[in-house]
């Protein structure tokens, strides 16, 4: 079932995310941890879009902020 779900959104689950990738997005977009490793992640993957309540994704240039 999870499996269907997960296809049918066409979410796509990721491999590891080197340090340093990290660390860029981190000292460079004044984010929390988890939010910039959020971000370097999409990066990483060449995902430019993301769907947050969170402002804080607004001032990182590389992702367009859908509001839902």
């Amino acid at each position: 079932m999870v499996k269907t779900v997960i296809e049918g959104l066409d979410i796509v689950v990721v491999d590891k995310l080197p340090l340093s990738e990290f660390l860029d997005v981190f000292g460079s977009y004044d984010l929390l941890p988890n939010d910039a490793l959020i971000a370097a992640t999409c990066r990483y993957h060449g995902i430019k879009r993301i769907a947050t309540f969170d402002e804080d994704f607004k001032r990182v240039d590389f992702l367009e902020v859908v509001e839902v």
